[in-house]
């Protein structure tokens, strides 16, 4: 019975998510102390990952989701459908910031989004006109630097997209890094919560599994930039995980799951092998709730290794990645990254 009431509480909360969501209502989320938002910001982490729900039928201007029924249109037209849908289209390649086609560049920078992130929205601070964002400011700033933006299919839930096993996305990125010239020259990451284990992964597989194609990419990568990352992964990803008939997650929340051994046995392999491949590790962590949950505590945000001190900022799991000035620190802290690795390798070329 406690568990039939959980549920039936569960799909009310998450119908008024959805319902606010699409503009229909203006309900009041009985497990957050605030209203729900469609905001990228104040909306509840979760009910964002999840909304729509597939039994929820709702009036759009699109007809493409009317009746948005698994039953009547297959799981395959269903996936079609979302992917015609602009809202919900997730690009799978790395976006061109800028100096990506300037072949004597000194320097290659990606940025590597989370869970149910994108290639701008991720980075970009909503206080700001769409594209004025940190990776464009470093681009202005570094203009013989490649700037790029690598995306990918990552969803919390099969009602609102895709995911993919980590060790298979990592494969995946590698593919497509290689393809636009990636591992010629030295190369850094900006990793946002999940992305740093996505770039982990795909570093052990570039070393260890000996592809001659990839493992120019790992040897040439000389920093990475963790926000947010959970090492350890999430106790937020067991909560959901337990509602897992209800909201049909993905392999990727199984994988977030707080100290699962896949994450365990990743880290050991990173903390081990860091100092060798010479690649230098800054970690940042949220020191703020985000609408009351910790998505990420400072304990997981820890990789472990010896001299590497992490440090918290008073931003939220959403926030930590989107700064808004130049004069923020986390964009400071990048900046003075690039100075420090492009002046190296002027003295070494």
């Amino acid at each position: 019975r406690k568990i039939m009431r959980l549920r039936s509480h569960t799909y009310q909360h998450l119908e008024r998510a959805a319902a606010r969501t699409r503009g229909l209502a203006r309900p009041h989320c009985p497990l957050f102390p605030s209203p729900i938002s469609p905001s990228p910001i104040s909306a509840p982490y979760f009910c964002r990952c999840l909304s729509p729900l597939p039994h929820f039928q709702a009036q759009r201007k699109s007809t493409i989701f009317e009746p948005y029924n698994e039953r009547e249109l297959g799981r395959q037209h269903v996936v079609a459908a979302r992917r015609q849908d602009p809202e919900l289209e997730r690009m799978d390649d790395l976006k061109l910031i800028s100096g990506c086609s300037y072949p004597q560049r000194a320097f290659d920078l990606v940025f590597v989004h989370g869970l149910d992130g994108d290639q701008d929205d991720t980075w970009q601070h909503p206080a700001n006109a769409k594209g004025d964002s940190w990776p464009a400011w470093l681009a202005e700033q570094f203009p013989h630097v490649g700037v790029w933006s690598f995306g990918y299919q990552v969803a919390a839930s099969a009602w609102k997209g895709d995911s993919m096993p980590l060790s298979d996305r990592a494969m995946n990125m590698l593919d497509q890094l290689q393809l636009d010239g990636l591992g010629q020259r030295p190369l850094g990451f900006v990793c946002h919560s999940l992305g740093g284990l996505l770039v982990k992964q795909a570093l052990r597989s570039a070393r260890d599994l000996g592809d001659n194609r990839f493992a120019p990419i790992c040897e040439s990568t000389r920093f990475i930039l963790f926000l947010a990352t959970p090492h350890h992964g999430s106790s937020l990803a067991n909560w959901i995980k337990h509602l897992g008939t209800l909201l049909r997650t993905t392999v990727t929340i199984d994988e977030l799951q707080q100290h699962h051994p896949r994450l365990r046995e990743l880290n050991q392999w990173y903390r081990n092998n860091v100092h060798e491949l010479k690649i230098d590790t800054y970690v940042y962590f949220e020191n703020l709730k985000t609408n009351g949950v910790q998505v990420v505590d400072a304990a997981s945000a820890d990789p472990g290794i010896p001299g590497v001190s992490p440090i918290g900022v008073d931003f939220d799991h959403v926030t930590i990645c989107k700064p808004s000035t130049r004069q923020e620190r986390i964009y400071r802290r990048t900046e003075q990254i690039l100075d420090h690795f492009l002046a190296v390798d002027q003295q070494n070329p």
